[in-house]
């Protein structure tokens, strides 16, 4: 049995984690890291979990619950996990970052197994957990990517996002009054974090548009992609059928239906539906994710089976979308 820990376990992305690691036959939370609700039981910040689990959340600095974990999470705000991941490092320990503090880092590797980074992670100390908006983005882009059918320099990405994408902590523009009857752009010209991660991949720069929607989780991605030469909804469908055909959590829809946010929530799948507009020659290609499982916590555990070696479907294959 291999142990965990999580620092920065009391957040949305954190208790997602406890969640699935709940249903993992080979992995046991040993740790639990919250200096905001330290020596507070779980079931006091979240009481869904009474009489299904409990511990009791530790400050960051106590190491007596880490030392003799296999692999360490790190769900902190974004420039907080740099300043204690590398006290994990040095210890030796294996870490998952859910932060974007890493993304960009040279050193750790990106952890989106279904662009081919699969190698790259089970070799890693350090993997940085990919955004939940460039997740649903680069699923889209990433079977056309490297071929030469794409006018890169004029992708657009359209995407909206539930709330949850701000986290837990309490702000004004993710109170009730602020979002409910209500959707707005936001993080424009370039200013959204995961504008760089995602052009880190694509290579050129893009337009990204992301949007907050009054919904507690979910994200919806809509690329708008300038095809070089004529091709049909058909054959694109099976380039990317054929990129994806033994990718467990990306389900290509068929042609003529598009994803819905409601089909994937609570499942670590991606939904993808695409067609080719022949009036403009764009191919339009649709995602759908959980931002807090795909997006966040279930690719963690994802990367974690990968690196640990167990089989990449533990603990997620049972993760059924909630529906309605």
């Amino acid at each position: 049995m291999h142990k965990a820990a999580i620092v920065g376990a009391s957040g949305y992305a954190g208790v997602e984690l406890i969640r699935i690691l709940l249903g993992h036959s080979q992995m046991e939370i040993a740790y639990l890291g919250a200096n905001t609700q330290s020596g507070k039981a779980i079931t006091d910040v979240y009481p869904h979990l009474r009489n299904i689990w409990d511990q009791t959340f530790s400050s960051h600095a106590n190491d007596s619950g880490w030392e003799d974990c296999s692999v360490i999470f790190t769900a902190l705000p974004h420039g907080e996990a740099e300043k204690i991941v590398p006290q994990f490092l040095k210890k030796g320990k294996k870490v998952i970052d859910l932060s974007a503090d890493y993304r960009l880092d040279a050193s750790a590797a990106y952890g989106l197994p279904e662009l081919g980074f699969r190698s790259r992670i089970v070799e890693s100390q350090l993997i940085a957990n990919p955004g939940c908006y460039p997740t649903a983005c680069l699923l889209t882009l990433k079977p056309l990517l490297a071929s030469d059918a794409l006018h890169k320099e004029r992708i657009v990405l359209d995407c909206k996002s539930g709330v949850s994408g701000a986290g837990r902590s309490p702000a004004q523009s993710s109170l009730f009054c602020e979002v409910t009857e209500s959707v707005h752009a936001y993080g424009l010209l370039g200013e959204h974090r995961h504008q760089k991660e995602i052009e880190k991949i694509v290579g050129v720069p893009v337009q990204f548009s992301p949007h907050l929607l009054p919904m507690k989780r979910g994200i919806l991605a809509s690329a708008y992609l300038p095809l070089k030469t004529s091709m049909t909804s058909q054959t694109v469908w099976d380039i990317y059928q054929e990129f994806y055909a033994k990718e467990p959590f990306v389900r290509l829809l068929p042609l003529g239906q598009w994803p819905k946010t409601a089909h994937v929530s609570g499942s670590n799948y991606c939904d993808i539906g695409l067609g080719v507009d022949g009036r403009t020659n764009n191919l339009i290609v649709v995602s759908a994710i959980d931002n807090l499982v795909k997006g966040a916590a279930g690719q963690a555990i994802q990367n974690m089976n990968i690196l640990l070696q167990f089989p990449e479907t533990q603990a997620l294959q049972n993760l059924n979308p909630i529906f309605p």
